[in-house]
């Protein structure tokens, strides 16, 4: 396969080549990457590509999608492990300020993970 791309003038142009959505905190959020990779002597490049078969672009979709299901069950599975953790502890009545300042802290994880 590499030496008929390669016949046709292809170029390899770095080990992995990732697709994002295309908006404002997907690009913000790339450029910043690609600054830490030029910062660490990397190469990144930077394009905006279009998909003219409709199919090719639903199955590009529908895998944006299935990613992001995954993330959201990872998290709901987390939510729910904390939401345990509250149960236990309010049935022992654990109420003190460190277990509050923990649950504080967990919670913010939880927010930051999600916003992400």
């Amino acid at each position: 396969m590499w030496r008929r791309l390669k016949s046709i003038g292809s170029l390899n142009v770095l080990q992995s080549i990732w697709i994002l959505p295309d908006n404002d905190e997907s690009r913000d959020e790339f450029l910043k990457l690609v600054e830490q990779i030029k910062e660490a002597s990397g190469k990144a490049f930077t394009c905006i590509i279009t998909i003219d078969d409709e199919e090719q672009n639903k199955a590009l979709i529908e895998g944006f999608n299935k990613e992001r299901e995954i993330d959201y069950i990872e998290i709901l599975e987390k939510c729910k492990d904390f939401e345990k953790e509250i149960e236990k502890e309010t049935k022992r009545q654990n109420f003190t300020f460190a277990e509050l300042d923990e649950n504080e802290e967990e919670v913010e994880k939880l927010f930051k993970w999600f916003k992400k």
